[in-house]
């Protein structure tokens, strides 16, 4: 009966500190995935305030924009999964060594699996790249239309060529 208790215990123990192992692991890696953004849209806006006027033209506000939003949060985003790197085929490994302790040779089928399933998984890896280009495209178009509709509405505002409002005319007349 003790035994029971103590294997309890032992594994509830270990579940909390796996818990906050965990949880400080995380919050570690995004804090470096902030550093690392915020580093990268001050490197971006240094460079697009110095850059010269016939490197603008080649590039629009838009792709810009993208740079310092869309580009820099997927980098942010990655940062705290560069550890499965390493640890993944780690933890493949370990778990096909005890599997075979305990399962003998049919425990090659999962890991066969395992790698007949890698091409699937290339596959959608790369059509959502191409889609994903696709997209940034669509957003470059959207953010320079955006830029032009204010830039010509700063313009109507700047030059006041819009017409009065209705009641200063009646007032006024």
């Amino acid at each position: 009966m003790w035994k029971g208790w103590l294997y309890t215990l032992i594994m509830f123990s270990s579940a909390i500190v796996q818990t906050i192992i965990t949880a400080q692991y995380s919050h570690r890696m995004y804090v470096a995935g902030l550093r690392v953004r915020t580093v990268l849209v001050n490197a971006i806006y240094r460079k697009a305030l110095v850059v010269s006027n016939s490197t603008k033209r080649g590039t629009t506000l838009g792709e810009i924009v993208n740079l310092m939003s869309v580009d820099v949060q997927k980098i942010m985003d990655l940062v705290p999964f560069v550890n499965y790197l390493w640890t993944s085929p780690l933890q493949v490994a370990v778990a096909l060594y005890f599997q075979w302790g305990i399962l003998g040779p049919s425990s090659l089928a999962g890991f066969v699996v395992l790698v007949l399933i890698q091409p699937i998984n290339t596959i959608i890896v790369n059509r959502t790249r191409v889609l994903q280009v696709e997209q940034m495209r669509f957003k470059d178009q959207r953010v320079k239309l955006m830029n032009e509709i204010l830039s010509g509405i700063k313009v109507l505002k700047l030059y006041a060529w819009e017409p009065r409002d209705r009641k200063s005319t009646r007032l006024n007349s």
